[in-house]
């Protein structure tokens, strides 16, 4: 059973804790462990390849971001749930890697996402963990889209979900979201060129709404 506690924006599913951090990533007290989806690192990359110039800051920021969580939770590993980088390797790819070799050790699971399809040498290269449907772990079920274990909870991202919130003078705003439910936690899209779809809160659901440096219960 899941039990959420709103005004801490974190959960528990049995004796495991979770905590929604504002930069759309999630704590695993438990295990020191940082659970995020939906980098799409490279996108820059493969925009300038295409001929469309677009800066390259939005990886950097990316990057500094998870620098800043890592040291900040004293995080060991990185748990990915899909779309680690968004197409063939480029430039970007590079700066990844060197990113990587600045930080201590680090242990990095990913479950490929559709995006994710460089040849898996160069995960290797990057000493990255790789699964390639989903992975299992203290009873919770990690994959890229939403497909649910039994009576696991599990964790996705893909669909990069979002809120959209109208304001009085009829203005509205979307933003992206945490979704949860008795069995499932749906993550914001933590890429910084990323774009959301916007969801609805079925009975018994939770949304966490991220505004600037807040997360908002919905």
């Amino acid at each position: 059973m899941v039990e959420i506690f709103r005004q801490q924006h974190s959960f528990k599913y049995g004796d495991q804790y979770f905590t929604l951090l504002k930069e759309k990533c999630v704590l695993w007290q438990n295990t020191s462990t940082l659970i995020l989806s939906d980098l799409h690192f490279g996108k820059t990359g493969h925009f300038r390849k295409s001929g469309i110039p677009i800066s390259s800051a939005a990886a950097i920021s990316d990057l500094h971001k998870l620098t800043t969580l890592i040291t900040q939770h004293q995080a060991g590993r990185l748990i990915i749930t899909g779309d680690m980088f968004h197409s063939h390797a480029n430039a970007d790819f590079i700066f990844f890697g060197a990113w990587k070799k600045s930080l201590p050790p680090l242990e990095i699971i990913l479950i490929k996402g559709n995006h994710d399809i460089i040849d898996h040498s160069m995960y290797e290269q990057l000493e990255v963990n790789v699964y390639t449907h989903s992975y299992l772990e203290s009873g919770i079920y990690f994959s890229h889209e939403a497909k649910g274990k039994g009576d696991c909870f599990s964790f996705s991202g893909h669909i990069h979900p979002a809120i959209t919130i109208a304001g009085k003078a009829h203005q509205h705003l979307k933003l992206p979201c945490f979704y949860i439910n008795q069995t499932h936690c749906l993550l914001p899209a933590f890429g910084n060129l990323t774009g959301g779809v916007s969801i609805k809160a079925e009975k018994g659901a939770s949304i966490f709404a991220i505004g600037g440096d807040k997360i908002l219960s919905l």
